[in-house]
């Protein structure tokens, strides 16, 4: 029984050593980056409730003038880590007529588009999650962190967002300006994006191979044990790899070693 137990912890610790070693190098090398553009973005004027899709520009304030801005964030790998998002968008060269604090909120209601009005369910997120920025020149980038709002829409399998933005102020001024999609001079380099990075990608994981690579393990101890007591040859080839980095194919190929 003890020389079986024995057996089944060294296969145990084989096992874990090559799903680490294989595994580990594919999550280390898989870090990206994408520039998501909207697939929709419009804002609601005076007089309340009409919409201004398809026009050059994005008005913020706060009464009258919301923007909303909708994202396909699709092309994001399965499994990516370490995820940083930051929302851009460009001042017009008069947009800004004076320095404001402007929140972006997540819209949880994605059906609308640049020809229908948003819901009014953003009024209900005032005072809740949101993230302020403090813009201040005309023809600048301006950027809004919004890391934990995408992260938890992929935790939610929410793959399209969207967001709002208004003036963090109860007060009633000119709104700004920023460039919309149909907007820039300059092709792509002025229009809102959805920047998103990752670290690294886990892949696709599954349990079974754990019992697998145990089983192997201990086939493969066991074969061994059996042809050392003929062949010392073999236990000098294992023995005299101990001392040098194994890798997944050296370990591969004296697994072969062994059994033939």
């Amino acid at each position: 029984m003890k020389r079986i137990a024995s057996s089944f912890r060294m296969a145990f610790l084989i096992g874990i050593f090559v799903l680490t070693i294989t595994t580990v190098p594919l999550i280390q090398a898989q870090e990206g980056a994408i520039a998501f553009f909207p697939t929709d973005d419009t804002y609601s004027g005076y007089p309340y409730g009409v919409v201004h899709g398809y026009e050059p520009v994005l008005k913020v304030g706060r009464g009258f003038y919301h923007t909303f801005m909708k994202f396909n964030i699709s092309d994001i790998p399965e499994g990516a880590i370490g995820i940083t998002a930051v929302l851009g968008l460009h001042t017009t060269y008069d947009g800004v007529p004076e320095p404001r604090f402007v929140a972006v909120f997540p819209l949880d209601n994605t059906t609308w588009n640049e020809e229908t009005y948003p819901p009014n369910e953003f009024l209900d997120r005032y005072f809740t999650e949101k993230v302020v920025q403090w813009v201040t020149h005309n023809e600048t980038w301006c950027e809004w962190n919004v890391t934990n709002i995408i992260v938890k829409a992929i935790s939610n399998s929410s793959y399209v967002v969207a967001f709002v933005m208004m003036y963090d102020t109860s007060e009633e001024t000119s709104p700004m300006l920023f460039t919309s999609k149909e907007g820039s001079a300059h092709a792509l380099i002025e229009i809102p994006r959805l920047t998103i990075t990752w670290t690294s990608v886990v892949p696709e994981f599954s349990f079974f191979l754990v019992p697998l690579a145990i089983v192997a393990s201990a086939f493969v101890l066991f074969i061994f044990k059996a042809r050392s007591r003929f062949s010392p040859t073999v236990s000098q080839r294992l023995l005299s790899s101990s001392g040098r980095r194994v890798q997944g194919r050296n370990l591969v190929a004296l697994a072969w070693q062994v059994c033939t």
